[in-house]
């Protein structure tokens, strides 16, 4: 006797990124871009069904680090919700494509460059900086 498929279909859900995961493909983007000067930083807790996430820009050289967002999700991985800790906004996204869009806003944002700005210039006196 056959057993009976009660569960319906369950889909591969490959293609189904979850927030982290594309933040951290930013900030593998962000080092790069800046040659390693600058480093994306994701620190990560868990309060039983919801993941809270610190975001941060390090300066490489001198492990500064400045909190630029944070991000909350549940289980479901969406709704995710952005906390913008430079222009104090809060984005909130019901899915992937949304929160893509909403963490492009962040990461692109005046108040965003101006970190980036500030560190890249600290960087480099950092690199100039003769200790005696």
């Amino acid at each position: 006797m056959a057993i009976t498929n009660m569960w319906g279909d369950i889909y591969d859900m490959a293609d189904i990124r979850p927030p982290h995961e594309i933040v951290e493909e930013q900030g593998k983007l962000l080092s790069e871009m800046t040659k390693g000067s600058l480093q994306l930083k994701i620190e990560r807790k868990q309060s039983n069904t919801v993941f809270n996430y610190d975001i941060y820009i390090e300066l490489t050289s001198t492990n500064y680090k400045q909190r630029i967002f944070r991000l909350t999700h549940d289980f479901k991985l969406y709704p995710a919700n952005i906390y913008d800790e430079q222009g104090t906004k809060e984005y909130k996204s019901k899915d992937q494509d949304e929160f893509e869009d909403n963490l492009g806003k962040v990461l692109s944002s005046p108040e965003t460059m101006t970190t980036i700005s500030g560190l890249m210039a600290q960087a480099r006196l950092s690199a100039n900086d003769i200790l005696v």
